[in-house]
Formats: structure tokens, sequence, C-alpha cells
């Protein structure tokens, strides 16, 4: 609902839910990016989906993550899920990262952690909540 009537804005999905929920809206341009399609999370992933980012610039970046841990930095389930963020953030200006309370010290197979220093972290606990003290070296910002 917040993109409605944002006509010159195009948004670049791996996430096929997303891409449907987006050309339901008046307004924005949705793009989907190719892939293999991964069941587990609905995204596409792969060589394709690499190459379909690496085709794009992206002024912001907008993505979550399966877990956020001190040691290892940003993860996701999949080495190719990670993939396709890391490429994605190389090629973005900005970068936001959603992540609740719940993922933080979770380690999972794909660590993506590029742009890290350009990265807002996103999250349901204040800045000075003490659950986040050990990630504030590694991004631009904790909102």
């Amino acid at each position: 609902k917040h993109l409605k009537g944002r006509t010159r804005l195009q948004v670049a999905t791996n996430n096929v839910e997303t891409f449907n929920r987006l050309a339901a809206v008046k307004g924005p341009t949705p793009i989907l990016l190719g892939g293999s399609l991964d069941t587990r999370t609905d995204n596409l992933i792969g060589p394709l989906a690499l190459r379909s980012i690496e085709a794009l610039v992206f002024e912001k970046a907008f993505f979550s993550a399966w877990g956020l841990s001190p040691a290892v930095g940003l993860n996701d389930a999949t080495m190719e899920e990670a993939g396709a963020k890391e490429a994605g953030a190389k090629r973005s200006q900005s970068v936001l990262v959603a992540v609740d309370h719940s993922k933080l010290g979770v380690v999972a197979a794909g660590v993506w952690n590029h742009g890290m220093e350009k990265s807002v972290l996103a999250t349901d606990l204040g800045p000075g909540d003490k659950r986040v003290r050990d990630y504030l070296g590694m991004f631009k910002t904790i909102e």
C-alpha cells in the first residue's frame, strides 16, 4: 500500500510472492529476477538469478537474513540464497537488512557480508539494547 502511485519506481525481487504482491499494486514496475525456484523460500536462485542481478544497478536494496552472528555476520539457509544477496549488495548504493531479535546469534549454511559497512540493520530492538551491542561495529547504523 505504501508503494501505490509510485509509477517511476522499479522493484526487482527474486521472491515469487513479493513479485505477485507488487504486480497487484498500481504504481511500481515489478521485475522478477530469473533462476530456479527454491521451494523452501519461494526464491529464485542459481546462475540465472546471479546473472539477472549482475545486469542491474540498485539505488537501494532491502534484504532479510536467516541469521546474524558476531562470528560470521549475515547468513541464510542456503549458499545459493546467500550468493544472490551478496551479488545484490555489491550492486547497491545502500543496503537495509531486516533482522528481528529471534535471528540474532543464528548461523546457517550461506554467509553473505558484502557492504555491511554501508548497511543499515533494521531490528525490532533499539540501538541501545544489549542484544545488538555485538553488531554495532558491523553496520553503518542500527535502527
